[in-house]
């Protein structure tokens, strides 16, 4: 029989959910992490949605393949045959994309011509639904696909994407005060904070809901154990200082994975890049690596063979709604974040999400604040990444040698950043670094 290739992803969910320890309900990735290769230590080669996307589906950088912004705002993949889909599409793969995947702007039809068919999660009667009941829409459409597709020979990709739980976040009532999911630890425990928690954890338990349709799926059509299933996020959730922040709140991931050919569960707390997910579905599937991709295969990790496959994996942010030039080194001890000169040095407020934890932030002042150009983080020590080390002579040697990592991937990699700014793409927006919104 084919190996089909199943891929579910959510906006914004970091780890902040929990199989990862936190106080936020969804048991069907929880079952789904028991079940599975279940990745501790995994991260996103971009916290902003865009650059994320496109890195995992073609193993290069965002600055490499074209993708260094929104999608939306007007920027694009220079070669959308790169794109996973595009490369199964060349192995007779049908591809089935369910929901909104955010690397092509969809008026163009630079992704949506990549499939056979996409689903989306919209009634035929246009009435008004909810992100939570369009996420439903589509995880229902994309369990039909499994169950018509489970037992025909053409091997099949399907691609399943939740809005959920990217702002804006459903309206939620508090049933008590006592009890319920506490902020994120870098955020002040206030009301506008809970208030703010709480509907992210609704939100997040939608989502769960629509993985949970999808996973029974396939383990109703025992493609839970012939399939190449990955499940992931593209970055932190759409808190202030996680989503479009270089440190491990921005960048760490929910990663769980099922291969054929293992059958009881893994745990890996092995340093590993969303990179690696195309170059191990390669493996797989017995396809000879491309040359281009970054990342490498995680077969050996999963299969015991290494416990280690990276000394360092790197990050990077060009543009979100703002411009906000920078880029990460993070080894399993440290990590190493520079900014790149702009005429600002104060929080890029239309790059943090609105909502009533940044109203919170507003109100004591961050507008004033100063930004860092330089941070050295001694993870071991300082997990939270709050103590800026770039200063400490103790950890000289250590500065010296990210540095040097640094600027040699950005040199290895054709980073355009070493030539100065980076211009916009024709026909593509920026918002001002000292506005408020996007």
């Amino acid at each position: 029989m084919s190996t089909p290739v199943i891929y579910i992803n959510c906006h914004d969910a970091g780890r902040l959910i929990q199989p990862y320890g936190h106080p936020v309900s969804t048991p069907n990735l929880q079952r789904f992490a028991e079940e599975s290769v279940f990745f501790r230590n995994a991260h996103s080669v971009a916290p902003t949605c865009s650059p994320s996307r496109a890195a995992l589906a073609t193993g290069g950088y965002p600055h490499q393949v074209g993708m260094l912004g929104l999608a939306h705002r007007g920027f694009a993949l220079n070669n959308y045959s790169e794109h996973l889909a595009g490369r199964l599409a060349g192995q007779g793969y049908y591809r089935v994309l369910c929901g909104y995947e955010h690397v092509g702007a969809m008026e163009r039809n630079d992704v949506e011509k990549l499939y056979n068919v996409h689903l989306k999660g919209e009634p035929e009667d246009s009435r008004p639904l909810s992100y939570g009941d369009k996420d439903r829409m589509v995880a229902t459409k994309a369990a039909r696909v499994i169950e018509e597709r489970a037992d025909l020979e053409r091997p099949f990709y399907l691609e399943c994407a939740f809005f959920y739980p990217h702002r804006p976040f459903p309206n939620v009532e508090p049933d008590s005060m006592v009890g319920e999911p506490p902020p994120p630890f870098y955020l002040p425990d206030t009301e506008r904070t809970r208030e703010d928690m709480r509907a992210y954890a609704e939100a997040m338990r939608q989502s769960d809901e629509c993985f949970g349709i999808v996973l029974d799926a396939l383990r109703k059509t025992g493609l839970d154990r012939r399939a190449i299933i990955i499940v992931t996020t593209d970055h932190g959730p759409a808190f202030p200082w996680a989503k479009c922040n270089l440190n491990d709140q921005g960048t760490g991931v929910m990663l769980m994975m099922r291969l054929p050919e293992v059958a009881d569960p893994v745990q890996v707390d092995a340093l590993v890049s969303q990179l690696d997910i195309l170059p191990t579905i390669y493996d797989v599937l017995g396809l000879p690596q491309d040359e281009r991709f970054e990342g490498v295969s995680l077969r050996p990790l999963i299969n015991g063979e290494t416990d280690k496959l990276h000394d360092e994996v790197f990050s990077e942010v060009t543009y979100h709604a703002a411009y906000e030039p920078m880029r990460s080194v993070r080894t399993n001890r440290y990590r190493y974040v520079k900014r790149f000169a702009t005429d600002w040095d104060h929080p890029v407020m239309p790059n943090i999400d609105e909502g009533p934890s940044r109203e919170e932030l507003l109100s004591a002042g961050i507008r004033d604040m100063r930004v860092e150009m330089e941070a050295l983080y001694d993870l071991d020590f300082d997990p939270g990444e709050r103590r800026n080390l770039i200063d400490d002579t103790l950890y000289e040697p250590v500065a010296v040698d990210l540095k040097l990592r640094l600027r040699q991937w950005m040199e290895r990699t054709d980073d355009p950043l070493l030539l100065g700014d980076v211009a916009l793409p024709e026909g593509a927006i920026t918002s001002p670094h000292d506005g408020l919104h996007i």
